[in-house]
């Protein structure tokens, strides 16, 4: 897929299309992994952690891998996605809701973005945000800048939505 600003680097994450693309071709366990980074903007590392306690009161306990003075922070989710959670946590028989390694993340990742046809060699596990938790203050608090870069549609749409917010 092509970028408006020029080629993808390994700082871009993927764009919502590509995003939909990807997610077709995962298992639906990965389908729940990548999800929850999506609307959460969690590290691999930190969703690799999450427990079924964890998950409560219609979202999720993140603990930072990165920061030590926002240790927990709790991110709420759709109310499908949080129902899609809970219910693989009532299945689950371990504590960790996704008993997997880093590599096993990247490994399913890029063999669905080969499969959708989407890039892989310049894509990192980590990279897997949403737009809308992208341009969030909760990303530039846990200071994941050099993760993020919005593309210049996404900037432009942010600020015409704050203007028509500002016209009313």
């Amino acid at each position: 897929m092509s970028r408006l600003s020029g080629r993808a680097t390994d700082t871009q994450p993927l764009e919502p299309l590509e995003y939909r693309l990807v997610m077709a071709k995962l298992p639906k366990h990965w389908q729940i992994f990548y999800e929850l980074m999506w609307q959460t903007g969690a590290r691999v590392g930190e969703v690799l952690r999450l427990s079924k306690r964890d998950v409560e009161n219609t979202g999720v306990w993140i603990t930072s891998e990165k920061r030590s003075d926002t240790l927990r922070e709790f991110v709420p989710l759709t109310p499908d996605f949080y129902r899609t959670l809970q219910d693989l946590a009532d299945k689950r028989r371990e504590a960790h809701l996704f008993p997997y390694t880093p590599q096993a993340a990247w490994l399913a990742l890029r063999k669905a973005g080969k499969d959708a046809g989407v890039r892989t060699g310049t894509i990192h596990s980590n990279l897997i945000i949403s737009p809308e938790r992208r341009l969030s203050k909760r990303v530039s608090r846990l200071k994941r800048r050099h993760y993020i870069k919005p593309t210049i549609a996404e900037v432009r749409d942010a600020f015409s939505n704050v203007n028509k917010g500002s016209q009313t």
